[in-house]
């Protein structure tokens, strides 16, 4: 069978192979499994029904687990007014606060659980960055030793220390042997693998921010070594420091990395306009609290990824905000995070926070077409593409999430020349481009134009041959219409064997061997795909003609009856129906 849901062509720049350490933050900001069966399009209102403290506290409990902030708030702070020592109740609105970016709020939460002993690791934070922006780094210092109630600042506290202690001496070159020293000795304590990709980074970030640029250029190399793809702010950073270091050939290079597949895009055009700069242009970072900042927009991105916390990553977000406010990185971070928790208008905030000038600003207009889309907003999300489009005709990342909305609104025609547009942007093809290619081709097959993608999906498969994806898509297509079945099978098997739990991919093999009329090899392998697809209409569809062929009639019409549950076409549903009343002639 063909999935239409294709591999996201977009890559979340800022979620990338990072791992760093585990962490666990609060326990309340833990997330329920079933929350995602909860949420709305958008933050869910939740009613008032009592006044008293056990009623405002569990209605306060689950808005937090919709994602409703601000219902959350204020139920949590009214039970707050009942027992205004309660412990628990200043560390969740302390979270909650932090999560809706008002800062005022949380340190009168933080200040509070610290008058009166109660300890929390996040109030702790905060009032160390409060006393750090407030050019207080001793004050500061105490803070993140304070007694916490989880080892998470213990965790990350090398880290922030090393940008606080900066302030403390003039003496640049001791400074950084001192602190280098300090994070190597913590590395080494850890002894962790995952350490030997972000210590590099840090040590390289600090180097570069003190002057040091030998060791700044060699511990940048480490981490590159380390990380293959680094993520966009990464590469912005290090290629920066290229440039000043007199190693332009190693930024043009590394700029590369993130413009290969798209040459003509604002981002390309960017990165070659800061090329054309020279060794004179200004750094990334230049201070300690720029590199304080973003250690925690880094720390908030790694969380995301090594705890799947996004209520934790937001918070670290948040104080990364804290610190530098108005950051586009940062506020697509926040983005991406609020977006993972279906929280679409908070996302939509923060995505269109991005300034027009930044490298994340095409990725942040995607988002935030694919989030209108979501919400039900197909023809906004379709404009606002369509004039970036015009305004940027080399942002193919652009055409290509256009096409994808055109094609699920079945608008094939509108959708092909979408791709068109971004493929007339690409002067040679790479491995990279297949998608391209691929999703035109299914365009043009839905539009019953089979030969124009035909053309394409072979296009595709010359590209990126070990590519399930392609392979089932056009081994199904020839099996469908009955041509280069011998070919179509061999195809199929290979994607069976590069992806042996698609359910999808599984359900085109079987239907291959159907359209063979080998009924116990097609039994055989469409009842594998039912178990890894069980609600797929067609699979089950397809398990049904099987086993009626297989002389299995009452399992033939009890998987009919399957398919009809899970809504499919109706012009499949007529099919079914026929052939619950007459079989399979």
């Amino acid at each position: 069978m063909i999935n239409f849901l294709k591999k996201d062509f977009i890559p979340h720049l800022i979620y990338c192979s990072m791992v760093l350490i585990v962490c666990a933050l609060n326990p309340s900001l833990a997330q329920s499994e079933n929350q995602s069966e909860n949420k709305t399009l958008s933050s869910k209102s939740v009613p008032y029904h009592s006044n008293s403290q056990l009623g405002q506290y569990l209605l306060g409990q689950h808005a937090i687990v919709i994602g409703d902030i601000d219902t959350a708030l204020r139920a949590l702070d009214l039970a707050l007014s009942q027992d205004p020592n309660n412990g628990n109740l200043l560390k969740s609105l302390l979270n909650l606060s932090l999560q809706k970016s008002d800062f005022d709020k949380a340190l009168t939460y933080a200040k509070k659980l610290q008058k009166l002993s109660i300890p929390s690791d996040i109030g702790n934070l905060l009032l160390a960055l409060k006393e750090f922006k407030s050019n207080n780094p001793t004050k500061s210092l105490e803070f993140l030793k304070s007694k916490g109630d989880t080892k998470f600042i213990e965790k990350i506290s090398p880290f922030l220390q090393t940008w606080i202690n900066i302030d403390k001496s003039k003496d640049k070159k001791n400074l950084y042997l001192d602190l280098e020293q300090k994070l190597l000795s913590f590395n080494s304590v850890n002894d962790k693998k995952e350490d030997d990709e972000f210590i590099p980074f840090q040590l390289g970030l600090l180097a570069d921010v003190l002057n040091q640029n030998d060791q700044a250029y060699d511990y940048y190399g480490k981490f590159l070594k380390f990380m293959k793809q680094p993520p966009v702010r990464m590469i912005e950073i290090i290629g920066n420091f290229y440039q000043r270091y007199n190693k332009t050939n190693e930024a043009e290079e590394l700029y590369k990395k993130a413009t290969t597949l798209n040459p003509q895009s604002l981002m390309a055009a960017t990165f070659k306009k800061r090329l054309a700069g020279g060794k004179n242009i200004d750094p990334v970072i230049t201070n300690a609290q720029e590199g304080l900042a973003e250690t925690l927009f880094y720390l908030a991105a790694l969380l995301s990824v090594t705890n799947n916390n996004q209520e934790a990553s937001v918070i670290m977000a948040e104080l990364s905000l804290f610190i530098k406010p108005q950051v586009a990185h940062t506020q697509f971070l926040l983005g991406e995070l609020f977006r993972s928790q279906e929280l679409y208008n908070e996302a939509l905030k923060y995505y269109r926070s991005v300034g027009s000038n930044s490298i994340f600003s095409t990725v942040s207009q995607i988002s935030t077409a694919q989030i209108l889309d979501k919400m039900g907003k197909t023809d906004e999300a379709i404009a606002l593409l369509e004039k970036f489009l015009n305004t940027n005709p080399g942002e193919i990342d652009v055409a290509m999430v256009l096409g994808e909305i055109l094609s699920n609104q079945k608008l094939y025609q509108q959708a092909i020349n979408a791709y068109n547009k971004a493929i007339s942007q690409i002067n040679t093809p790479l491995i990279g481009h297949w998608n391209i290619f691929y999703a035109r081709g299914i365009a043009y097959e839905r539009n019953k134009q089979w030969d124009k993608a035909e053309e394409d999906l072979q296009k595709a498969l010359v590209l990126n041959p070990e590519e399930p994806l392609i392979l089932n898509y056009l081994g199904y297509s020839w099996v469908d219409r009955g041509e280069n079945l011998d070919k179509a099978l061999a195809m199929l098997k290979k994607a069976v064997e590069l992806d042996p739990n698609n359910g999808y991919i599984i359900d085109s093999l079987g239907w291959a061997f159907f359209r063979l009329k080998n009924w116990e090899e097609a039994t055989k392998y469409l009842e594998k795909a039912t178990e890894l697809s069980p609600s797929d209409p067609t699979i089950n569809d397809h398990l049904g003609d099987a086993y009626w062929k297989a002389s299995r009639l009452n399992e033939a019409k009890f998987q009919w009856q399957r398919a009809l549950l899970f809504k499919p076409e109706n012009d499949q549903i007529v099919l079914i129906q026929k052939k619950l009343q007459e079989g399979i002639k």
